[in-house]
């Protein structure tokens, strides 16, 4: 068998331990699992057609699809002895997935956690429940806008009052069963065409009951993207103010706003760490992180440029020590870890410069 790398040899190590046995499988179960999450894509069909997506432009739907369930139980017999967590997200709608309930509590028959992120159109009352008694933990809503003309702009084929009352049927199924999970969060992808509405999202957290909202930065694929909608291009006196009004109003409302950076560095370590995480595609490839999901075109200082096929190895195929320990891999990690030799592909982008 392959060797492991020293720091998840050290953490098995760890683990055969009795006494960290008794909290392998305890309440803090994941605690002592060597990497910190794997994004499974069991679904990569979407009944969406947003502008920011990756699909634009670049990928043909009919190349994507489910995974099949019997393949996510060999995934998940690969991976779940090294990691804490999984986030079920990839290029498609993980709610799409008619297994959805039996995917999540095999997860936790492992004592991993499960996070999810939804664009929110479809989750009924039997969506709810089936979440809540298969054990999700948490689940955060994609929200681009405050208002009806913004949302619907960005998220074609959504409808913002649906998303808003699917929301609350979650928390109100929730109330009814007294618990707590799956705790909700709101995110958003934040821009020049949104930003003066994120205050209008900081209270729709609020009317919500949503304690936290997560903003990130658009990542561009196409001339006419870069042109108009990154705010670490340069951002107006009016975009600032904006900015700040929502930092005050989650301030007053109690609300958990996390901002990304507006100010683009040299690139250097990846903070999506690699060397923590990696992300397994419909088809049972493990990719080494959330950008090289798929191969695909993007612009960038306003050169067109190409992310090309990242696979590292098959889980269907592969065990997981084998593919981990890859030589190529290996550099590529420590590359991210270090900041040193990166990759083109990582020197473009976000998480490498700060943003």
């Amino acid at each position: 068998m392959v060797e492991l790398t020293r720091k998840i040899k050290r953490a098995v190590q760890l683990i055969s331990n009795t006494e960290e046995r008794r909290t392998y499988f305890g309440q803090r179960a994941a605690v002592r699992r060597p990497l910190a999450s794997a994004w499974i894509e069991v679904s990569a069909l979407c009944n969406l057609d947003c502008i920011t997506c990756p699909r634009q432009g670049n990928i043909t739907p009919d190349s994507l699809k489910l995974m099949p369930i019997e393949d996510y139980y060999k995934v998940a017999d690969a991976v779940y002895p090294y990691i804490r967590d999984i986030n079920l997200i990839g290029l498609g709608e993980s709610l799409m997935h008619p297994q959805i309930d039996k995917i999540i509590s095999y997860a936790k028959s492992k004592f991993v956690g499960v996070n999810m992120t939804s664009n929110g159109t479809i989750m009924t009352e039997k969506i709810a429940h089936k979440l809540i008694h298969s054990g999700l933990d948490s689940i955060a809503f994609s929200i681009d806008g405050g208002t009806k003309e913004t949302f619907e702009a960005i998220r074609v084929n959504a409808r913002f009052e649906k998303v808003k009352r699917n929301i609350n049927r979650l928390r109100k199924v929730k109330k009814d069963l007294g618990v707590e999970r799956p705790w909700v969060a709101l995110g958003l992808v934040l821009m020049k065409t949104n930003v003066h509405e994120l205050s209008d999202v900081v209270r729709l957290c609020h009317e919500l009951g949503v304690p936290t909202l997560n903003a990130e930065n658009v990542f561009t694929w196409t001339e006419e993207m870069e042109r108009d909608l990154p705010l670490y291009n340069g951002m107006t006196p009016e975009q600032e103010a904006s900015i700040e009004e929502a930092k005050q109003v989650a301030q007053e409302l109690n609300i958990n706003l996390e901002l990304p950076g507006f100010v683009m560095k040299e690139p250097g370590v990846c903070s999506y760490q690699p060397h923590k995480h990696f992300v397994v595609t419909w088809e049972g490839d493990l990719r080494p992180c959330c950008n090289l999901y798929h191969p695909y075109h993007y612009v960038f200082q306003g050169q067109k440029k190409f992310a090309h096929e990242a696979t590292q190895g098959n889980l269907l195929r592969e065990d997981f020590e084998t593919i981990w320990n890859k030589p190529e891999y290996v550099e590529f990690r420590k590359a991210n870890e270090t900041g040193v030799n990166l990759p083109e592909v990582c020197q473009d982008c976000l998480f490498s410069r700060g943003l």
